[in-house]
């Protein structure tokens, strides 16, 4: 039902798109957030991402935005795609400390191999994504990402509620890169945003590097407690870089 809606509103978009904005949209009830972040990992255990909405998949707000990724891309082994979201100077540089949910889901399929049962050696190219640290500007992060390619040894102080490794993360034992779905979401106050907020996703070698990885990736804000307007300011920035196509490797735009 909530794919077919989404279907109505992006008709053009891959499925994958659909698939993320699915996951995107899903919450823990209210009760599941109020537990300690020790138990985390066993919420996960029995509902996963929580319950999708119909509202969250299809509209962004005044105190919401999701960007997405319109059309199908592809990546392959040993490449790197960097998205960079401008974040307004009122927000990042606000007295008060808003807190600003950041949610991110990356969606994608490759060739499977019936033969390998890890994900890493049952797909022919495997993906993960990865943000900016707090404090790394794109330049730093973008260098990083594409000329190093180094990993890092922690999340960069974003308190991500599963984490890329299995002891970054508040939910212990899990790690967002197992699996052709990832989610991921962490509330950090408005101050510690710099002027951009960037997401890197990665292709990496698994049985057959020839092979492409389609993908879609969704990125969310929002104003948890609706005290701070976003969703036109970083419309507007977002809109004026795609405009001039500063720093931007594929586009990235928002749903209506």
């Amino acid at each position: 039902h909530i794919a077919a809606e989404i279907q109505k509103i992006l008709p053009d978009s891959p499925a994958l798109l659909y698939r993320a904005l699915i996951a995107q949209s899903a919450r823990w009830p209210e009760r599941a957030h109020n537990i300690e972040p020790e138990r985390y990992a066993e919420v996960l255990r029995y509902i996963g991402y929580g319950i999708p909405d119909m509202v969250r998949a299809t509209q962004n707000n005044e105190y919401r935005i999701t960007l997405i990724t319109n059309e199908q891309v592809e990546i392959g082994t040993r490449e790197a795609h960097i998205y960079k979201i401008p974040i307004p100077q009122e927000l990042s540089e606000i007295g008060e400390d808003f807190e600003i949910l950041i949610e991110v889901t990356l969606s994608y399929s490759a060739k499977p191999r019936r033969t390998r049962r890890t994900v890493k050696r049952y797909l022919s190219t495997w993906l993960e994504w990865e943000s900016s640290r707090l404090g790394e500007d794109f330049e730093t992060f973008k260098h990083r990402i594409l000329v190093t390619g180094r990993s890092i040894d922690d999340d960069g102080g974003i308190k991500w509620a599963i984490g890329s490794a299995r002891t970054w993360g508040m939910a212990k034992d899990f790690s967002r890169r197992n699996g052709t779905l990832q989610k991921d979401w962490a509330i950090i106050k408005s101050h510690e945003l710099r002027d951009a907020f960037c997401i890197a996703v990665r292709g990496h070698e698994g049985w057959g590097a020839a092979f492409k990885a389609k993908y879609a990736l969704a990125v969310s804000f929002e104003a948890i407690k609706q005290d701070i307007p976003i969703y036109e300011p970083i419309r507007n920035l977002v809109e004026i870089e795609i405009e001039n196509q500063q720093e931007i490797e594929i586009e990235i735009t928002g749903i209506e």
